[in-house]
């Protein structure tokens, strides 16, 4: 079973490297006058996409993983109470970007009703 697998990972790999070099020379001499390539040099371009641009492997980027927010689902775990913690936390830090976020529905008639209950 895992030699049947090995195998059509590795049919798949060639029958892309071979989509890969005929788009190239379909494409790429008309558009942009590059050369023509031939299979190997279509195989190498197939692995340098893959160096740069990661796997090619469809389940990992459907995978609940890319979807997941670890930060929100913190968040939606803590009570109120430790939100209040934690944004006091938050505001407490040295930031350039604190008073644009925390700020940034705040007018001054909201500093000037809370001096008053004061």
């Amino acid at each position: 079973m895992k030699q049947r697998f090995f195998l059509i990972k590795i049919a798949g790999f060639a029958i892309l490297c071979l989509i890969v070099m005929l788009l190239w020379n379909w494409l790429t001499p008309v558009l942009f006058t590059l050369p023509t390539i031939n299979y190997l040099q279509s195989v190498g371009l197939v692995l340098l996409c893959r160096l740069l641009f990661g796997r090619f492997n469809p389940e990992f980027y459907n995978s609940e993983n890319m979807r997941r927010n670890p930060m929100k689902e913190k968040w939606m775990k803590m009570s109120d109470d430790e939100r209040e913690v934690f944004i006091k936390k938050i505001r407490e830090r040295p930031s350039w970007r604190k008073d644009r976020f925390f700020n940034r529905n705040k007018t001054d008639n909201d500093d000037s009703s809370t001096e008053h209950e004061k």
